[in-house]
């Protein structure tokens, strides 16, 4: 474990009280909860970030397909309410007009 460095932060009253009931629910100091908050919140935004450029990038590689080339390219699931939303078995398409005619006739919940 790294060495630990004392900082001063100004907190709204309220969150300080939230974060020292979390700490006596949770056996753990004031400092330890503030430090995970802090973990976490930089955690999910490198992960929101990496995220973000990867739905850039595929957003970019299907711009550079037809609407038929991405139906052709993806897999259709069709769910069967009645067993709970499982997945029966993957649907392809040969043509764009065939993936419209089936969302037409109430494929994939209408």
């Amino acid at each position: 474990m790294t060495k630990a460095v004392k900082v001063a932060i100004t907190i709204p009253p309220e969150d300080l009280a939230a974060a020292d009931r979390l700490a006596a629910r949770l056996g753990r100091s004031r400092s330890w909860v503030l430090s995970e908050a802090l973990r976490r919140f930089v955690a999910h935004e490198r992960l929101t970030n990496q995220l973000d450029t990867s739905r850039a990038i595929q957003l970019r590689r299907d711009l550079q397909r037809t609407a038929e080339q991405r139906v052709r390219e993806s897999d259709v699931a069709v769910v069967d309410p009645v067993a709970g939303g499982v997945i029966e078995r993957p649907r392809r398409f040969d043509t764009y007009d065939e993936f419209i005619a089936w969302r037409k006739s109430g494929g994939y919940g209408g």
